[in-house]
This record gives C-alpha cells, structure tokens and sequence, in this order.
C-alpha cells in the first residue's frame, strides 16, 4: 500500500505502461500515487489527466474502481467516467 510505505519513510514509484495509461493515472493518483515514471511521449497526456483532475475526484475512482469486480467493469467505469475529458484531450482509447 501507498500509505505504508509513506508512513515508513519508503517512496513508492509506478514504473512501465500502467504508469501511462490514461484509464489508469486518475486510479494511481486516487490510491495516492505521486511518483510515476513512463516514457517522455507519455509525459504530457498524463500530466494533462493529473492536473484536470481533483485529487477529491481521483480518490472517488478510485474507491468505487475497487469495489467493483473484475477488470472489464472497471474499464467501462473509467471510460465512463473519464470519456468527456479523454475526448477533450483527443484521447481515443481502443477496445
């Protein structure tokens, strides 16, 4: 967990393709991720979702993504959810 490693002093990074997908970054900076490491063309697409989103709005995801039960709910949740700022973004995500 994100928290325990704070609590224990230890920082906690995401490194690879999750880090960048753009479903996945507003879930990560709702479990309280702050350290992402992806490649240079992925940067502004993922800053672009960080800063339109509340980190209120990010938690909230990111709770409910939890609960749910297996990964197809999860996306169509996220695309749901997010389909508004990805389109503003001109993010097209494929199936």
């Amino acid at each position: 967990m994100i928290s325990v490693g704070a609590r224990a002093g230890i920082p906690v990074s995401l490194c690879g393709e999750m880090a960048a997908d753009p479903l996945a970054v507003p879930v990560l900076v709702g479990l309280g991720l702050k350290e992402f490491s992806m490649h240079p063309p992925a940067l502004p697409l993922a800053r672009s979702l960080i800063r339109a989103l509340s980190f209120r709005e990010a938690r909230k995801m990111a709770q409910k993504a939890l609960a749910l039960a297996t990964a197809k709910e999860i996306e169509e949740y996220l695309l749901e959810q997010l389909s508004g700022l990805l389109s503003h973004l001109k993010v097209r995500i494929l199936p």
